[in-house]
């Protein structure tokens, strides 16, 4: 938009299914130890540090958000942790 008056992102997972029926009941999707970066310059977003979102498709939860004067441009939010490489199955943080 260019105004600089604000947003925010929001996410929601759909149902885990298997085509028919459901699976993974109870599970949650969980990223930790946000980070917020960009190539330009000025003040960035708030990344949330830690968002969980149910597999079931019940709960919407924010991850970035950018009050009035933050946020304009391009910036890219990832939730890699301290080792990204590392893939045993822990939670990378």
């Amino acid at each position: 938009r260019g105004t600089g008056a604000g947003w925010s992102v929001i996410a929601k997972a759909s149902k885990f299914t298997n085509g028919t029926t459901d699976s993974l009941s109870g599970a949650v999707l969980s990223f930790k130890n946000a980070t917020v970066n960009s190539i330009g310059t000025g003040n960035s977003p708030k990344a949330v540090q830690t968002v969980d979102l149910n597999t079931d498709g019940s709960t919407a939860s924010p991850v970035v958000f950018a009050s009035t004067g933050t946020g304009l441009g391009t910036w890219l939010t990832s939730w890699l942790g301290t080792n990204p490489d590392e893939n045993d199955g822990e939670l990378n943080n």
